[in-house]
């Protein structure tokens, strides 16, 4: 059976100069990624908010192509968490619980910032297909 709950949760590192270090998305009930955990970092990694929020995930599917359907909806949704989550901290979007990213906290981590927002898809479960035993499901 599906998780009934499936809100991701996004961590999001960023250094000094507020350059993406590293990020990781994965499920709120079991911890278990979203794909790859961190399937866009090698492509973020370094680059300012403002980049990050200019880039488009159809310019990353063609210039990364042939992808499969899985994929290119993998990484729409890591986008679409990743910019969320930069747009609710830089005080662009609310953040709120009715949001798309809720602000779950910010923290300074030594010389890093680490941003935690819970995203909310909007799903019935009963359309997601189970990634595996889930001990809070069964």
């Amino acid at each position: 059976m599906p998780c009934m709950d499936v809100t991701e949760i996004v961590e999001i590192w960023l250094d000094a100069e507020e350059r993406l270090m590293r990020y990781a998305l994965h499920k709120q009930t079991c911890g278990r990624s979203v794909g790859e955990p961190s399937l866009l970092q090698a492509h973020l990694a370094g680059r300012t908010l403002e980049d990050i929020l200019g880039m488009r995930p159809d310019a990353y599917i063609e210039a990364h192509s042939p992808c499969s359907p899985l994929e290119e909806f993998l990484v729409q949704k890591h986008f679409a968490a990743v910019q969320s989550a930069l747009r609710v901290y830089m005080g662009r979007e609310p953040g709120g619980p009715d949001d798309p990213c809720l602000a779950a906290s910010i923290a300074l981590e030594g010389d890093a910032t680490r941003i935690e927002g819970h995203i909310s898809i909007q799903i019935t479960p009963g359309h997601i297909q189970p990634c595996g035993p889930c001990p809070r499901c069964d």
